[in-house]
């Protein structure tokens, strides 16, 4: 099931809009929508669960057109005519693929999508492809606009060879296929913002487990649990900057010094440690404190480690809270978070800090950075029986956000209800 009446209004839009600039009517359009995590943060790519939750309202959408052609070309437009246009044919698909180094555009992301579409499906067959997008996943923020973007380019190529309906198998193969796509933009994605964007519920919080294979379970949040999602205004783009790549790493040397802790075979993620090994996520935990807390050429170790196994940990309290509608617990497990990738994983920022006090100061009973950090948001859950959204966002208006300057408060600092899934229309 997913929200369609919630996303309409700028899919609607889009449509107008590709038929301005394409001069002939668009054949469907696509939708995929960013997430905010409620706990579990930075242990995707160690393949453990994440619990996040579909945004109902903040999407990326195509309006696609299609017509015959002796060749294979793909022609990119963005609703917003600041971005560069892009045209690209078959073989450009399927070898885009970059390196850090190498500056990045918006259609890369596009490139990701398609690339990964023809990787699970075959190629395109001879055709032009029109397409024009927008979103309104405020970029930068953590709410994983890119995947965002990558998930629906991605159903836009799927459509290219199928329009039947997808199926929860199909889901779950193409948020592991856009994970994977992703990577291609020189970023080592963990999965978690592809698995949900393609597999939420709308209503509900999803667990989210990579291992041994990607699969999900859905959970009613806490009754009275209440969402908001506030920006720093600090830019937090992780295809931009190494320190996402840095962590990935820094878990990967933990989970060889580990391995060889246990004397097992060397293992490349925690999860595997703790598979082959035997042992509890407590107990790992406890052993981490053994690790060095800095290796040479790779950076902290020890730290990063006990931030992964606590967060764990917090996962299994969460979802415990969110199955025994218990508010207060699942708020405990959410600080604890907010606490640890601040002070183990090295991940916020002041900006992050200042805005994480301020949502505990205005009523929150829980608050943390969300998405990968170091910019970007945060995250705020409140007593729906207490206090309502808009208290704790006038309280924000007037404090953090002061002395900030933005264009539209409403993307700055909103409530979030959790939404379905990436879907599509077939126009007439």
């Amino acid at each position: 099931m997913t929200d369609n009446h919630n996303r309409r209004p700028l899919l609607d839009s889009l449509v107008k809009s590709f038929e301005k600039v394409f001069k002939f009517p668009a054949d469907y359009i696509v939708h995929a929508p960013g997430r905010v995590n409620i706990v579990g943060e930075h242990v995707d790519y160690s393949k453990y669960p994440v619990l996040p939750c579909a945004l109902s309202t903040r999407f990326f959408g195509w309006a696609v057109g299609v017509k015959p052609s002796e060749v294979l070309n793909v022609s990119i437009t963005h609703q917003d005519s600041t971005f560069p246009t892009g045209s690209f044919g078959l073989d450009e698909i399927k070898g885009f693929q970059k390196t850090r180094e190498e500056k990045t555009f918006w259609f890369d992301y596009v490139l990701c999508g398609l690339r990964g579409a023809i990787e699970e499906y075959g190629d395109f067959p001879p055709c032009a492809i029109y397409m024009c997008g927008d979103g309104n996943v405020p970029l930068g923020s953590g709410l994983s606009s890119s995947s965002a973007l990558v998930c629906a380019s991605m159903l836009a190529g799927r459509l290219c060879f199928s329009k039947e309906e997808l199926s929860d198998e199909e889901r779950t193969i193409l948020g592991a296929k856009a994970a994977l796509a992703e990577r291609y933009i020189g970023l080592n994605s963990g999965g978690m913002d592809q698995a949900i964007s393609f597999g939420a519920k709308l209503g509900y919080v999803t667990k989210i487990d990579f291992y041994p294979s990607l699969h999900g379970e859905h959970h009613p949040l806490p009754t009275k649990t209440g969402i908001i999602v506030a920006n720093s205004l600090q830019a937090a783009h992780k295809a931009a900057s190494n320190a996402y790549n840095e962590r990935v790493k820094e878990c990967s040397t933990a989970s060889h010094l580990l391995s060889d802790l246990l004397e097992i075979p060397q293992q490349d993620t925690m999860r595997e440690v703790q598979v082959v090994s035997g042992k509890t996520v407590a107990e790992l935990l406890n052993m981490s404190q053994e690790l060095p807390p800095f290796v040479s050429e790779v950076g902290k170790v020890r730290d990063r480690a006990v931030h992964v196994f606590a967060e764990v940990l917090n996962v299994e309290s969460a979802v415990n809270a969110c199955e025994n509608n218990d508010f207060e617990s699942l708020c405990i497990s959410v600080n604890r978070s907010g606490i640890s990738l601040k002070e183990n994983y090295e991940c916020s920022s002041p900006a992050l800090d200042q805005l994480r006090s301020a949502l505990l100061n205005a009523g929150c009973s829980a608050a943390r950075l969300c998405g990968a950090g170091f910019g970007g948001c945060c995250i705020g859950l409140f007593d729906t029986t207490k206090l309502h959204a808009c208290d704790i966002i006038s309280a924000l208006e007037t404090t953090y956000y002061s002395d900030k300057e933005y264009e539209c408060f409403n993307d700055v600092c909103f409530e979030a209800v959790p939404g379905g899934p990436a879907g599509f229309f077939v126009l007439d």
